[in-house]
Order: C-alpha cells, then sequence, then structure tokens
C-alpha cells in the first residue's frame, strides 16, 4: 500500500486496489521530481598568518543558506558572510531553492604561516668602517632597502658600509608567498680628524714640542710612549737619544680613532 518512489524524472504512478470480492479500483498520485540547484561557492584561497576572507556562493538570491562550521564567520545564513580565522579551514554552504530543492558546495581557507625574521640590534660604527648584519628567519628569500652601502641585498646577512646613518629594512618572503619584516638604525659617528705638527729635528738630548691638531677628539695616546712628558695629551714634550717616529692617535667621545705620525 505504501512503496517508496524515488523516480529520476516527473512519473504518474497509478495505484490499483481490489478488494477480497475481486473488485478494483483505482487513483493516481504525481511525483514532479525538479532539478537539484546549482551552487557554486567562492573559489579556494589563502590568506597569511590570519585574517579575514569575504565568502561568496552563487546564487545569491531567492533562497536560504547554511554555512558550516560556524568557526569564525559572521553569519550562517547569508550568502556572503566573512570568515576570520587562523586555521586552514574548509566551510560547507547548503543552499535551499524556492521549491525545497537542497544543494551544497564547499570553500577552502588555507592559512599559511608567516615566516620569522630578526636582525640584529640598531648599532653604531664609525665612519668607513663596515658591519654585518646578522639576520635569522624561515624564510625562502630575502631583501634589504635601501642597497646603499650594502654588498649584496638578497643574502640573509649582509655587510653594510653606509656613509652616514641608515636605517635598513629587511623583507623575508616564505615559498606561499607570506612576508615578514625587520629593521636596523646603523648609526655611523664621524672619525675624528687629526694633524700632528710637522717632521722636526733637535740637537743631542734637547726637547721638542709635539702637536697633533684635531678637531673631534676627547682623547690622545702617543706611541711610542718613552721619552714623552705625557702621552696621553694633545702636545707632549719629547726627548727621545735617538730618531724616533711618534705616531698619534686621536679618539672622539663615540670611540672612533684617527692617526697621524711626526718625525722627531
Amino acid at each position: 500500500a505504501n512503496p517508496v518512489a524515488n523516480p529520476p524524472v516527473t512519473t504518474s504512478f497509478i495505484v490499483t486496489g481490489t478488494d477480497a470480492l475481486g473488485c478494483v479500483d483505482t487513483d493516481t498520485v504525481v511525483v514532479t521530481v525538479r532539478n537539484l540547484p546549482v551552487v557554486t561557492a567562492s573559489s579556494d584561497t589563502a590568506i597569511c598568518g590570519s585574517g579575514a576572507v569575504q565568502l561568496s556562493v552563487k546564487p545569491n538570491t531567492g533562497g536560504t543558506y547554511i554555512w558550516t562550521p560556524s568557526t569564525g564567520l559572521n553569519s550562517t545564513n547569508i550568502s556572503n558572510p566573512v570568515a576570520t580565522i587562523n586555521a586552514t579551514t574548509e566551510y560547507f554552504v547548503t543552499y535551499t531553492d524556492a521549491n525545497g530543492c537542497k544543494n551544497l558546495d564547499s570553500v577552502t581557507i588555507t592559512v599559511n604561516a608567516v615566516p620569522t625574521v630578526s636582525t640584529r640590534s640598531d648599532t653604531s660604527i664609525c665612519s668607513g668602517a663596515s658591519i654585518t648584519l646578522i639576520t635569522t628567519g624561515t624564510g625562502n628569500t630575502y631583501a634589504w632597502s635601501p642597497p646603499t652601502g650594502l654588498n649584496n641585498v638578497n643574502t640573509k646577512s649582509p655587510i653594510a658600509k653606509p656613509s652616514i646613518t641608515t636605517k635598513y629594512i629587511v623583507t623575508t618572503t616564505s615559498a606561499q608567498g607570506c612576508t615578514n619584516k625587520d629593521s636596523v638604525i646603523v648609526t655611523v659617528w664621524p672619525i675624528p680628524q687629526v694633524n700632528a705638527n710637522g717632521d722636526t729635528t733637535i740637537c743631542g738630548s734637547g726637547y721638542a714640542q709635539l702637536n697633533a691638531n684635531a678637531t673631534g677628539a676627547t682623547s690622545y695616546s702617543w706611541s711610542p710612549s718613552f721619552f714623552l712628558s705625557n702621552p696621553n695629551i694633545s702636545n707632549p714634550l719629547a726627548n727621545p737619544d735617538t730618531t724616533t717616529i711618534y705616531k698619534v692617535t686621536a679618539i672622539s667621545e663615540d670611540g672612533c680613532a684617527n692617526t697621524d705620525s711626526v718625525l722627531v
């Protein structure tokens, strides 16, 4: 009396009932088969680290929507919810049309890891010196800017020799295209300018006045230190017993040094 019908197309089923005396009667039922709606969710996509992605589905009118799972969605029953996630997630959308027919599709949001990058702390050098910008990270490629003073802008730890104080920025990129940045400021201190007075001659056990004319220096050191009245001033008296070359090192407040020499 109650079979289950699953016709592939719209079909009229006729039922004939026969009683115990052999009398018969018939009736008809039409099972209308409607086409399933064509449901197309937005394309699979990828983000770096975490973020928000606008989902969508077609058709976007004339029916109802149910998105699952609900994790990270601002709404589960609209055609275009926003997903805010930090882990790869596959979302399924079930669409029901005006006839009650349902179909579904899915979209996968892949969350790729942001590469790590860490370069050295801010540092300083004296004019004319160089320093290695030691950097660690998990990226596949590295790019530095600005290129001024760098021996290679595409290596992890380039050698920097800037002429002026410079902020260097390193950008690393993973195989999936995710990026991260760090920066380091290299402060360039000027070296003092020093000029020892000209070569001079003394007779016997006489004295020579040495004098280091320097700008930007806060301390001095003469060598060799013997036969000098004071090796740590700019203008010591020298009375060597043999011809001697004296070298003066002028040192700035920042520890930068420059040298000159005088022959007695």
